[in-house]
């Protein structure tokens, strides 16, 4: 099968399970709105999750996968399963030890965890010492998602993609049942999220259980043995330091924002884990899934030397995240409070400030979107090339680049100038990314790329356009039966209009990826 064709089914089946995944997290954010809305505990649920979750982005958003799943690939070619099987025991029982200390360590000192980056908030306030209770629990979350990264790793190996992509709806429905619960039975906003949190840490236990028994049934066996992979382990542990700096990197700008958020009005906090959730969705779905999905492939044509087709398969992989996500941002942009007033207008979440506040820290996160995915799409290509340096070095540098643009957009546009620092920092990082990719890869022709980023942002900006001041003028006026209806048409018509101008223009213009994809749908609807 063309590789290509094996990457889009792949990436079918990590968007899948990933859209089951992110159905149930907006379903858990819609109760999370209307349950604490942006109040303090909303808060310090924020900052108390930051740490723990931390670690699932450490571990589970691309670092061991990178660092695992490109030797796992060789030691399979090389010596068989059995032996790649073992590697990957040996990795498990570093892991768990690792996990252990770390969750233990920081159960010990969660007020100086909390201290690091609430310096607004005072010693003896209410917003700090609730986020130190719930980090204490948390940790235990932190512990579970770990183990269930490993075993997302293994399953991506086998190309199991939606059991492993499905795998975090378990976390979401139980945290669902936890806000459910809290805001039926539970009266006061302390108790109730802390309840919220135990429900997270036993969605969390559940995550692991399901991709543990994938990962038996496919082969694997435990061994506390490590000696006989010392090699490999040392080798896997060289890979996976600096790509855990990378990934910390990217944390280390998200605390700075809420570290400077917590500088500024109440709600800043809590409207930007909002705003940053729902700039995931379609991050998730389509920019990390397309990267998941190309990692195995890409490590293959790496490890078999075929330069020229890890190359081919990087520039269908950058053209495809970035013909995706740029329209979704921008029609995330033109219809921001339309869909934040849709998702979580009820409750304690209301129009005046809330929707305000979250809209225009949506605005400039999805500024960053297509960048955001870009960023992730290239820094497969460094990790299939067992280069993990270069893409520390590039975030490291896009942390100062950060830090600097937030401090100074917060003083003309609050919290917002935070959402927009983080969105140049990732366009700069994706600018680096391609310089030194073609550096270590000169097959790889950037043109196409750049002829792609050009007509899908022709295309993408008339649309909005349009879209845009038939919002304001037209579809704001429509009022039809209750008001979750109204809102669901304003967004609706106007969302539906931005695509279908977006289809023609890159007809008109000829957008390749799309112009290909619409003829394959096409033809597989008419021949029925």
């Amino acid at each position: 099968m063309d590789e290509r064709r094996k990457i889009a089914i792949s990436a079918f089946w990590v968007s899948l399970g990933t859209l089951i995944t992110r159905i149930f997290g907006l379903f858990r954010e819609v109760a999370m709105a209307a349950v604490f809305g942006t109040g303090v505990a909303a808060d310090a649920f924020a900052v108390a999750f930051r740490f723990p979750n931390l670690l699932r982005y450490l571990v589970g958003e691309g670092a061991l996968s990178a660092a695992l799943l490109p030797k796992y690939t060789e030691v399979e070619h090389r010596e068989g399963p059995e032996a790649a099987f073992r590697m990957a025991s040996a990795v498990f029982s570093v892991l768990l030890s690792g996990l252990i200390i770390i969750c233990a360590l920081g159960i010990i000192f969660a007020p100086q965890v909390i201290g690091l980056i609430v310096i607004g908030w005072g010693e003896g306030s209410a917003r700090r010492i609730l986020a130190t209770k719930l980090v204490r629990i948390l940790f235990g979350f932190a512990g579970f998602i770990g183990l269930a990264s490993y075993c997302q790793a293994i399953l991506n190996a086998h190309r199991r993609f939606f059991v492993s992509s499905v795998a975090p709806a378990f976390m979401n429905i139980f945290w669902l049942i936890g806000a459910g619960i809290a805001g039926f039975l539970v009266p006061t906003d302390g108790p109730r999220i802390e309840i919220v949190a135990a429900f997270l840490v036993i969605g969390s236990m559940f995550q692991f259980l399901w991709q543990f028994y994938w990962i038996k049934k496919i082969g694997w066996t435990f061994s506390w043995s490590i000696k006989s992979r010392l090699r490999d382990l040392i080798e896997v542990g060289m890979l996976l330091l600096p790509s855990l700096l990378a990934l910390a990197s990217h944390q280390i700008n998200y605390f700075f924002d809420v570290l400077l958020a917590s500088l500024l009005p109440g709600g800043s906090v809590s409207s930007l884990t909002y705003a940053n959730r729902l700039l995931f969705l379609p991050l998730g779905l389509i920019g990390y899934a397309i990267a998941t999905a190309t990692l195995p492939s890409l490590s293959e044509s790496a490890a078999r030397e075929k330069r020229t087709e890890l190359a081919r398969l990087l520039s269908y992989t950058a053209r495809s995240i970035f013909t995706l996500l740029l329209p979704i941002g921008l029609v995330a942009i033109t219809l921001r409070y339309e869909i934040v007033s849709l998702l979580f207008e009820r409750g304690n979440f209301d129009a005046a400030r809330s929707t305000p506040m979250v809209a225009t820290a949506l605005m400039y996160y999805m500024i960053g979107l297509p960048f955001f995915g870009l960023t992730r799409g290239f820094t497969q290509g460094f990790y299939a090339l067992k280069n993990t340096i270069t893409p520390v070095a590039i975030t490291a540098f896009g942390v100062i680049i950060n830090i600097e643009l937030s401090m100074i957009f917060m003083f003309y546009l609050d919290h917002g100038g935070l959402a927009l620092g983080s969105s140049i920092t990732g366009f700069f990082n994706m600018v680096f990314l391609i310089y030194y990719l073609k550096k270590n890869l000169p097959e790889l022709s950037i043109r196409p790329i750049l002829e792609n980023m050009f007509k899908v942002g022709v295309a993408g900006g008339l649309s909005a356009l349009i879209t845009w001041q038939f919002a304001s003028r037209v579809s704001s006026g429509i009022v039809f039966g209750p008001t979750i209806v109204t809102k669901l048409i304003q967004l609706c018509i106007p969302s539906a209009i931005y695509f279908g101008l977006f289809l023609l223009f890159s007809k008109i213009i000829e957008i390749r990826e799309v112009v290909e994809v619409s003829k394959r749908i096409a033809n597989k609807f008419l021949n029925r």
